[in-house]
């Protein structure tokens, strides 16, 4: 997966909302996936994947249905909690498992 910008953590923020609040975290967990399958597509092929896109986080939220609200929504901002969790374990992760850089 690409680097996450802000814009990455609404279009995410937005595709969770389409969806119960129970499903959000499974949701959150798929888009991830998805957009780091995307990537490796584009290393391999050099074009974007058919169906999660360029490899980026927005463009695998953006293929899916979007809900957008005020920012100051207490469930927008539980999305974006969540987004940006799920997010940082992502990292978290993969820095563990990379050889220290010298």
């Amino acid at each position: 997966m690409h680097r996450i910008g802000l814009a990455d953590l609404w279009a995410a923020v937005g595709a969770l909302l389409a969806v119960p609040p129970k499903a959000r975290p499974r949701l959150m967990a798929e888009l991830i996936a998805q957009a780091e399958a995307a990537a490796a597509w584009v290393r391999r092929t050099g074009r974007a994947h058919p169906r999660y896109g360029n490899g980026t986080l927005i463009s695998a939220a953006l293929a899916r249905p979007q809900v957008q609200r005020a920012l100051d929504d207490p469930e927008v901002l539980a999305a974006l909690i969540l987004a940006a969790k799920a997010v940082r374990r992502r990292r978290l992760t993969q820095a563990r498992r990379l050889p220290a850089q010298k």
